[in-house]
């Protein structure tokens, strides 16, 4: 396996709990039930905490790295295979939800679609969607941050990154305890 850059991780981490940000804000939104909100609100959150502390300790780490790291870890193909993957499956930022919620209608267990056969293209995004949208995204976050365990170098990193996945698995606990009240 090549090994890329812990701050190339880091960093697509940050983008990673930005991106469940923006999503999280769009559903508290869109829901006017108190239980949802204050389960998105909590959701909105953790996601901030995790992008201001995955940003606190990327500074660190590029202020203590070497050149002959850099060399080392960086590994650019990696690194794009990496931001493609995150962009296209965790809370990708071109999903329909996002922009214009009567274009969203329905997800797969694979991911994102835009039109189920048979379903109309106005319906609107409902609770059930949003959640089932986001426990898909929780559940990539986990493989990612998996991932970012076993190929991390620095210490720090690996026990940030393993601590995140831990979150990460109680808001798909959360998120699959919500879905089954509706």
């Amino acid at each position: 396996m090549n090994y890329f850059s812990d701050l190339e991780g880091l960093r697509i981490a940050v983008d990673i709990e930005k991106n469940g940000f923006e999503f999280y804000q769009k559903a508290y939104e869109r829901t006017s039930n108190l239980e949802h909100k204050l389960l998105l609100g909590f959701l909105m959150q953790e996601e901030s905490n995790h992008a201001a502390q995955f940003q606190a300790i990327y500074e660190k780490l590029k202020q203590n790295k070497t050149t002959s790291d850099e060399e080392y870890l960086y590994d650019a193909e990696v690194s794009r295979y990496l931001q493609v993957l995150v962009e296209a499956l965790i809370f990708p930022q071109n999903n329909p939800f996002a922009d214009n919620p009567e274009l969203a209608n329905g997800v797969l267990a694979s991911g994102w679609q835009r039109q189920t056969p048979g379903e109309n293209a106005t319906d609107k995004v409902n609770l059930s969607t949003i959640l089932r949208i986001a426990l898909q995204a929780e559940k990539d976050s986990i493989l990612f941050y998996d991932e970012m365990v076993k190929n991390a170098r620095f210490p720090e990193a690996k026990q940030i990154f393993a601590q995140f996945k831990a979150e990460e698995q109680t808001h798909v606990e959360k998120i699959q305890a919500m879905i089954r009240t509706l």
